[in-house]
C-alpha cells in the first residue's frame, strides 16, 4: 500500500502513517527498514499488517522543472543568442560577400541551437527577432 509519514515520535521510536485507503497505520522503528530516518511527509509503500505497517519502499518521485524555469532559461539563451548576432552582423557590416555569409550562418547556427532547446525543453518558441 502506499502512503505518507503523519509523524515520528523520536523518543518513543514510532511512528504514523496515513494510507491512500484512508486509515492510519502505526510503525516502529524496528519495523523501518529503509536507510533514511523516517520523517513527515515522506512517502513509502509499505505492507500492512492488520494496523501496523513494515517493510517499507521509498517512494522517489521524478524532480521535474517548472516551465518558469523553461522559460526563463531559454528567454537567456535567446538574448545572448541576438546579442551575439548583433555583435557580429555590427562588426562585420561593411557589406563585403564573405562577411554577408558569415552572418547567415551564424544566424542559421543561432536559430538551430534555439530550436533544439524549445525542443528539449517543449515550448513554444516565436520566429527569432528580424536583425537588421
Amino acid at each position: 500500500m502506499r502512503g505518507i509519514i503523519l509523524s515520528y515520535d523520536l523518543k518513543s521510536n514510532t511512528g504514523l502513517i496515513s494510507g491512500d485507503d484512508g486509515n492510519r497505520y502505526e510503525f516502529h522503528a524496528l519495523d523501518w527498514n529503509l536507510s533514511t530516518k523516517p520523517t513527515q511527509g515522506l512517502k513509502v509503500y509499505f505492507e500492512q499488517d492488520g494496523k501496523k505497517a513494515k517493510n517499507f519502499i521509498l517512494i522517489t518521485e521524478k524532480k521535474q522543472e517548472s516551465f518558469v524555469t523553461k522559460v526563463l532559461f531559454v528567454s537567456v539563451l535567446l538574448f545572448f543568442g541576438y546579442y551575439f548576432f548583433s555583435a557580429i552582423t555590427y562588426l562585420g557590416s561593411n557589406g563585403s560577400p564573405d562577411v554577408k555569409a558569415n552572418n547567415e550562418a551564424i544566424k542559421r547556427s543561432v536559430d538551430d541551437m534555439r530550436s533544439k532547446y524549445c525542443e528539449a525543453y517543449e515550448i513554444e518558441c516565436d520566429a527569432s527577432p528580424n536583425v537588421n
